[in-house]
């Protein structure tokens, strides 16, 4: 277990250290050679030991190259902030790279782009620290001095001015009453150009953070290499492809692409596996763009990410386990008289256990069978009501309102009955005043399938 009051202390003599080179208005490039090799050795040692005492050294050889740039530039400002921010920004990665092992191999090849932007306002500091840009991911490193230290909501992100982020994810925590965190979101567009954060408001503060920096995914994209795949499987909507898998020292992505009649299927990473030599790779999460075509099908592209391939060889066996929610048609309707439940066409049990309408205005609560890899059975905002004279009308977008335990009648071939939940969602819907309601019904429905395996080969000039 790590010593919290040592590391504090080593902290504070470490910022003692780097204040009074700073003091002296720079460090010889003998000097700060010598500095990143020792770190470099120190950080080896701990890696070695499994349970590094000393976090944040495992970032400083990079730091080192920073410090040096900023002591040559003589500018008291900044000189302050690096003092101040290297050690809490370096503790925050070297305490993920058990898990992060692409941000373990970048502090190894000093692939993190030392950014050192900041901007001020109503009391708050946004502190942009570091870049890891590959052609799968673009992670950037922040942190934020203030009163009450909090997650960053980034407004707007921009690359030489123009938005292109689909997707985003993000995390961090309070060290030392600084909020440092990372977020992940698109590659970027070109090779090289520039990044632009646009924040409006802090937790309830509203004001003006904007920084501006460059920024470049050229060295990861040198080394980044793709294998074509493209192994299709027949699924009762439509087709899946599994395209590419992608290699980057930092991590791996595997790219899937469907083309059918209906909702593409669920294919996150919590189904979606990768096997090397029979151990699973770690997950990274991932994420995916559907449109809708002319023609009317829907096409949908997916990008499934995991940690970096450690140990390829020319022996190597490289396993894509394709599992997910299959979106079927079929119906499912609840009377409002009589028991008021009924069964989806997959078997489980769905029932409406509460009820409130006045003709016009209604409201019902449904409970639906779930499960661990089903949580949501139904596109729940299909969900309509039929009126007495057969029509349906459509209803406002369900509430969840709980859940509970129950022991499940529904199973998936070959498993064991197990404890499963019902979760309840509240539908409320208008119709005109003329009509009656008389039941619910649902026009789809999620299944899960064991969709097929694909065995990846590698080939031989990818390993070097």
């Amino acid at each position: 277990m790590r010593n919290i009051e040592f590391d504090r202390d080593m902290d504070m003599k470490f910022k003692e250290v780097l204040n009074d080179w700073a003091a002296g208005g720079r460090l010889s490039q003998e000097h700060s050679n010598m500095l990143k090799e020792n770190v470099k050795k120190m950080s080896r040692m701990e890696r070695n030991k499994k349970k590094p005492l000393l976090a944040w050294i495992s970032t400083t050889a990079a730091a080192a190259v920073l410090l040096f740039a900023v002591l040559v530039m003589n500018v008291p400002e900044v000189r302050t902030w690096a003092a101040e921010n290297i050690p809490i920004i370096n503790r925050y990665i070297g305490e993920w790279t058990e898990i992060e092992k692409g941000w373990e191999w970048a502090e190894e090849h000093d692939m993190f782009q030392e950014v050192l932007v900041s901007t001020t306002a109503r009391g708050y500091t946004v502190n942009i620290h570091k870049v890891l840009a590959d052609p799968i991911q673009t992670t950037v490193f922040y942190s934020l001095e203030g009163s009450s230290p909090k997650p960053v909501y980034f407004d707007e992100i921009l690359f030489n001015g123009s938005k292109f982020v689909t997707g985003m994810g993000a995390r961090g925590d309070v060290i030392d009453g600084v909020y440092v965190g990372s977020m992940e979101f698109d590659p970027l567009p070109e090779y090289n150009g520039i990044l632009t954060f646009i924040i409006e408001s802090i937790g309830d503060i509203k004001g003006n953070w904007q920084v501006s920096f460059s920024v470049t995914r050229e060295p990861l994209s040198q080394l980044t290499r793709s294998v074509l795949i493209n192994k299709e499987f027949e699924v009762p909507a439509g087709l899946i492809t599994v395209e590419e898998l992608r290699l980057a020292p930092t991590q791996t992505e595997l790219v899937i692409k469907y083309h059918g009649d209906f909702h593409g299927p669920d294919l996150s990473s919590r189904f979606v596996t990768l096997s090397l030599d029979g151990n699973e790779v770690g997950s990274r999460g991932g994420g995916g763009q559907g449109t809708l075509q002319e023609d009317g099908t829907w096409k949908e592209q997916y990008q499934v990410h995991f940690q970096p391939l450690e140990g390829l060889s020319q022996d190597s066996v490289v396993t894509i386990g394709l599992s997910g929610l299959l979106f079927h048609e079929g119906e499912t309707i609840l009377p409002f008289k009589g028991d008021r439940s009924s069964q989806s066409p997959d078997g489980r049990r769905v029932k409406i256990v509460e009820f409130d309408t006045n003709n016009e205005k209604g409201k019902a609560v449904i409970s639906v069978e779930v499960d661990e890899k089903n949580p949501d059975p139904f596109l729940i905002s299909y969900w309509q009501v039929i009126d007495d004279e057969g029509s349906i009308h459509m209803t406002e977008f369900p509430e969840v309102t709980g859940q509970s335990e129950s022991t499940a009648r529904f199973v998936f071939p070959g498993e064991e009955p197990k404890e499963i939940q019902e979760r309840s969602w509240k539908i409320q819907w208008k119709l005109p005043a003329d009509r009656t309601a008389v039941a619910l019904i649902n026009m789809g429905y999620w299944a899960y399938d064991d969709i097929g395996t694909v065995t990846v080969e590698i080939p031989l000039d990818m390993l070097n």
